[in-house]
């Protein structure tokens, strides 16, 4: 026969098995929510002519990737930039991941629109640069280009578990910074008193000294 005591024991048994089944499913689900992606685009070095633009993994991992990188005015009529997407070249981190790697990642690129796709097996967690996007510079374009001259966005993102995730991207390039003209007062006083005494003393003594 099954007492009341052993009954409250199984009881404990079970909430017990339960409390730890729910806070490992709440820390795996922390641990894969934490490892959603984070990327940043930074300038990579510039000249005269040319730009390279870097996209860089700064935490976390992914599996699959959809993402643009190109001048902000890649599709408009009016090209105020002056740039113009010239090349999408692998990292050297990227080529050790694939190295590394039985199945090669699939990848592809379109330098028209700036658009990147890459998938992998294993997840990719290498810190850094992972693709370099190369602009040509025309005589209209800054000396220094800005963030507002460059466009960043992910369209899709698959985590480490191969889910969906949202991932981030932080545009580094330094904004521009306009100055402020520092007024002075340009005008001066202009006026002078403009009336001065009109009257002078009109008479003159008439009486001479007599001689006797």
């Amino acid at each position: 026969m099954i007492t009341m005591n052993k009954i409250a024991k199984i009881l404990s048994a079970v909430l017990s098995v339960t409390l730890v089944i729910g806070v490992t499913v709440a820390m795996l689900v922390s641990a894969f929510a934490a490892s959603a992606p984070k990327f940043s685009v930074n300038v990579v070095s510039e000249s005269k002519d040319e730009v390279k633009v870097a996209f860089t993994l700064v935490d976390g991992s992914f599996t699959a990737i959809d993402f643009r990188v190109n001048a902000s005015d890649w599709d408009k009529t009016a090209k105020n930039t002056g740039l113009t997407l010239d090349s999408i070249e692998k990292s050297q981190a990227y080529k050790d991941f694939a190295n590394d790697q039985e199945v090669d990642p699939i990848y592809a690129s379109n330098k028209k629109n700036g658009k990147v796709s890459f998938a992998s097996v294993n997840a990719y967690d290498a810190k850094g640069d992972v693709f370099i996007f190369t602009f040509k510079k025309t005589s209209s374009a800054k000396e220094k280009i800005v963030a507002s001259d460059i466009v960043a966005t992910i369209e899709s993102c698959t985590g480490a578990d191969n889910k969906d995730v949202t991932a981030s991207v932080t545009n580094n390039i330094p904004v521009e910074v306009t100055t402020k003209p520092t007024t002075k007062p340009t005008t001066k006083p202009t006026t002078k008193p403009s009336t001065e005494p009109s009257t002078k003393p009109t008479t003159k003594p008439t009486t001479k000294p007599t001689t006797q």
